[in-house]
């Protein structure tokens, strides 16, 4: 694991996947998800090409989170767009604004904002030509009933034109294809407990790189 140090230290980043909690989860709690969603990825990479058959591998992998305590607590998001021209981050926010609170959606701001600003980080996030980005956003919380929720969504976007000030995520482009998919899962506080260690063992052969920010 490599570590890029904050003050805040409310993030993580594995692979090409954004775990963040605005307030409320513990660093603890953040380690338990990405254990669970690692798990649930490699499982799904074996049923389904998450190129060739995105949407199919996306509902497998939000399904196995059941296997480690989780329940899916919304409908799902599914938002397809084949000649695409505008900005992703407006496009993220309001296909999710149902799932995501206003804190959260600031902290994903802030955590993208350090990505897009660290080269070691960005190469998770594109193929090898740069023209298709594929990534992941998961703010984490708390419901009204004190369990913990998290809200997976899964940005794909490949490239023909663009012009920006960034490098993907405020990006103002055309005629490119986006596609944003999201689910809300929920999982009591005493299952987290009761379910950390044997995840924690489960993914300890698996390999990732993280970066806490």
């Amino acid at each position: 694991m490599n570590s890029v140090s904050n003050l805040k230290g409310t993030a993580t980043v594995v692979d090409n996947t954004v775990l963040c909690s605005a307030q409320g989860p513990t660093k603890e709690e953040r380690d338990f998800a990405r254990n669970c969603f690692l798990l649930a990825q490699r499982e799904a990479d074996q049923h389904y090409n998450v190129e060739r058959e995105t949407g199919r591998w996306f509902d497998h992998y939000a399904d196995l989170m059941w296997k480690h305590g989780w329940s899916l607590d919304s409908d799902h998001i599914e938002v397809v767009k084949p000649s695409f021209s505008g900005n992703i981050q407006q496009m993220w926010s309001s296909a999710v604004s149902k799932l995501v609170s206003g804190p959260q959606i600031e902290e994903v701001e802030r955590v993208i904002a350090l990505v897009e600003r660290d080269a070691r980080l960005l190469t998770a996030f594109s193929d090898v030509s740069g023209r298709a980005v594929r990534f992941q956003l998961i703010p984490m919380g708390y419901n009204r009933n004190g369990d913990l929720d998290v809200v997976v969504s899964h940005i794909r976007l490949i490239k023909l034109t663009m012009s920006t000030t960034y490098l993907f995520w405020r990006v103002r482009q055309h005629t490119s294809q986006l596609e944003i998919r999201a689910r809300r899962l929920v999982i009591k506080r005493r299952v987290v407990e009761a379910r950390k260690k044997s995840v924690e063992d489960a993914v300890r052969s698996l390999p990732f790189t993280e970066y806490e920010l």
